[in-house]
């Protein structure tokens, strides 16, 4: 298998990093596995709507390349097993790992504790 195929973690909406790099990606030919959390991201001032995730995947399969996505909390007890493991059932074996997912905390320098900074 020749494909190229990009991982990229937080991707849930229409205006975020994530689905510009998934774009860019796609554009260079590489199929597209992403993840987002709705659930953070509704808890977030920018909200997200709940088809986000379907449209830029619809974007991007658009571009001609192949893309999956899954619904993933990466905090999670074993996530990364799960993501692999649906990656390479789905599209192969990844090439690329992008980690465009983060947690947004209200902390500074001086107050950042080992629990927030595990959370990122």
């Amino acid at each position: 298998m020749n494909n190229r195929i990009a991982i990229v973690t937080g991707v849930s909406r229409l205006k975020g990093i994530g689905r510009a790099i998934c774009y860019e990606l796609a554009s260079r030919g590489f199929d597209i596995f992403f993840t987002y959390w709705l659930p953070y991201d509704k808890s977030m001032p920018w909200n997200v709507n709940e088809d986000e995730p379907e449209i830029i995947q619809k974007e991007i399969l658009d571009i001609g390349v192949r893309c999956e996505k899954l619904e993933l909390d990466l905090s999670s007890d074993k996530a990364y097993e799960k993501l692999f493991s649906r990656v390479k059932n789905k599209l192969g074996n990844p090439l690329v790992l992008v980690n465009n997912a983060t947690y947004s905390t209200e902390t500074t320098i001086s107050n950042l504790t080992e629990s927030e900074l595990d959370k990122h």
